[in-house]
């Protein structure tokens, strides 16, 4: 009788550590899930070469040195590789005037010039004040008035909450930080800056 119960305990404790480890993995699969989540944007918030084969997610701040830094050399090897698609996902800072950048950015995607929009902040940099940003985006062939009409849009103010959220979600200590193709990520700092053959490595390394 002792043996049964003993072999009945067992048996019992075998099927809840399972039902633990299915729970456990399972919730894993769907959090990465959800998190890989954040590459499902519009093709208006994206570069897509017609050939593009991986993918590389970028998290950045138009007022982080970093970023600004390595920005072109990221630019310049995806241009040579001519392969990579390209989603930038900037975040909003606690600054209002960073805000309202990354505002300008998002609504130059409703007038289909968000990867210019994007690029051009980089290019301009320091960028000071609203006549400013809209010389860059006069530039671009933007209409202004339409581009601070769609700062305020709904459409704006989601796009950037669900870029703060997943931001937070991935928990990422800072910025700049690259997902790419969802098997790398990439966060350079000081000690770390890439250059274009950087990038052509990590490239050559997803694609393997």
């Amino acid at each position: 009788m002792k043996k049964i119960k003993l072999r009945n305990i067992i048996f019992a404790l075998i099927a809840l550590i399972a039902i633990l480890a299915l729970a456990f993995f399972g919730f894993g699969r769907h959090k990465m899930s959800s998190l890989l989540g954040v590459y499902d944007v519009e093709k208006s918030y994206m570069y897509e070469p017609p050939e593009a084969d991986i993918t590389i997610l970028d998290f950045s701040q138009y007022d982080c040195d970093i970023c600004r830094i390595v920005h072109p050399t990221l630019k310049d090897a995806m241009a040579q590789d001519g392969k990579v698609r390209y989603i930038p996902r900037p975040v909003a800072s606690c600054d209002e005037w960073g805000n309202e950048v990354v505002q300008a950015v998002y609504a130059a995607a409703l007038q289909d010039k968000y990867i210019q929009m994007h690029n051009a902040i980089y290019d301009n940099w320091p960028i000071e004040n609203l006549d400013e940003l809209l010389s860059v985006a006069v530039h671009l062939g933007l209409d202004t008035s339409q581009l601070q009409s769609d700062m305020e849009s709904e459409e704006v103010k989601r796009i950037i909450q669900e870029t703060a959220d997943y931001y937070d979600a991935w928990d990422l200590p800072y910025v700049p930080a690259f997902l790419i193709d969802e098997k790398i990520l990439y966060m350079p700092n000081e000690q770390d800056m890439p250059t274009v053959d950087t990038w052509k490595e990590k490239f050559k390394k997803v694609r393997k």
